[in-house]
């Protein structure tokens, strides 16, 4: 595990639709990044996003996180296949 043990990954971020657009999302992961939270070891944060959820690939790309690759056909829902970006944001440098 301690080769391992800097990265964290962020996975199932939802809003109801009609609790979106109120800065939910952005004050949970407000409270992700909060460093005493994620403790001194963790010094990378994983997440994938739907590639066509535009705000919040816009949410994260605020907070910092970048796209470094593309999972192609990630997801099948109704009979339709979904690529997922992935993100990644550097919280610090490796100790």
């Amino acid at each position: 595990m301690k080769k391992i043990g800097h990265r964290a990954i962020i996975w199932g971020v939802y809003t109801k639709a009609s609790n979106r657009g109120l800065g939910i999302a952005r004050e949970l992961m407000r409270g992700i990044l909060d460093d005493e939270k994620l403790g001194g070891e963790i010094t990378l944060l994983y997440l994938c996003v739907h590639s066509g959820n535009a705000a919040a690939k816009a949410l994260y790309r605020s907070i910092g996180f970048e796209v470094y690759g593309l999972q192609r056909d990630a997801m099948l829902v109704g009979g339709e296949y979904i690529d997922e970006e992935l993100m990644d944001l550097r919280i610090r440098e490796t100790p």
